[in-house]
């Protein structure tokens, strides 16, 4: 069922066309092989996929750690919200914060 069938289906008249249209919401065709064009595949395939891609295990290692430590640093709310003003007082709340969470 193609989005113009859907749009007539549901809602008559063009309105559902023109929103997708209007929004950009089109159906592209997504590249099966992102490393064709130079990327590298990071993120693991789901468990259950029928042909799992290759990923780089090391890169999505390092990823990991990088995402955590943000998702960690977020937890202070000084830094979540900004508190500071300045930008040199941001970043020292920022190496203050990476500092406990290094000792920790």
């Amino acid at each position: 069922m193609t989005w113009r069938s859907l749009a007539d289906h549901h809602w008559p008249g063009n309105s559902l066309r023109w929103t997708l249209l209007s929004h950009r919401f089109q159906l592209l065709p997504i590249s099966p092989l992102p490393f064709a064009s130079g990327k590298i595949v990071v993120i693991p395939p789901k468990a259950n996929r029928k042909q799992p891609r290759p990923y780089d295990t090391e890169l999505y290692k390092a990823r990991h750690l990088i995402e955590n430590f943000f998702a960690r640093l977020k937890q202070f709310r000084a830094i979540a919200t900004r508190y500071d003003k300045r930008a040199i007082n941001f970043l020292a709340a920022i190496y203050l914060a990476s500092t406990i969470i290094w000792l920790n």
